[in-house]
């Protein structure tokens, strides 16, 4: 369990999920149909905001409880955004971009999906994204194609 030692980070975090999409149907819309289709107010009506965290030992007690984000990917999209940030293109604050995606085919996901959504995680929360890239990127992505 978490102690009042525990190191805070810079600003809370908020994990955000998606409901599964149908996959079967979008495999037979054409790509400009598909990117339609994922950018749609239908899907932006599925995400549910989990739970948030603002202290080391919090973020890995969420992540260990949530597991590897190849188990997530599987079945819905994945996002840890800056708690004051609802993860769609009509918050405010990504009209400029914002967040930091990762997209893999839900039926190749490995270990690579893991160690990938771990290392970008971490990135996130600590802060420490390539060339200042911290200050531009306020939440990661982790979906299915």
């Amino acid at each position: 369990m978490c102690d009042q030692d525990d190191p805070p980070l810079h600003r809370s975090w908020s994990i955000w999920v998606t409901t599964p999409l149908n996959h079967s149907t979008l495999k037979t819309l054409t790509a400009k149909e598909r990117a339609a289709e994922a950018t749609s107010k239908a899907v932006a009506d599925t995400l549910t905001k989990e739970i948030s965290f603002d202290t080391v030992c919090k973020f890995w007690s969420i992540y260990n409880a949530y597991g590897n984000g190849s188990g997530v990917v599987k079945n819905a999209a994945l996002y840890i955004f800056a708690d004051e940030i609802k993860p769609s293109w009509e918050d405010p604050a990504n009209l400029s971009g914002g967040r930091w995606s990762m997209s893999y085919n839900s039926d190749e996901v490995s270990d690579l999906v893991d160690t990938d959504w771990m290392e970008s995680c971490l990135h996130l929360i600590g802060e420490t994204f390539y060339r200042n890239l911290s200050d531009q990127v306020v939440g990661i992505a982790l979906t299915p194609k």
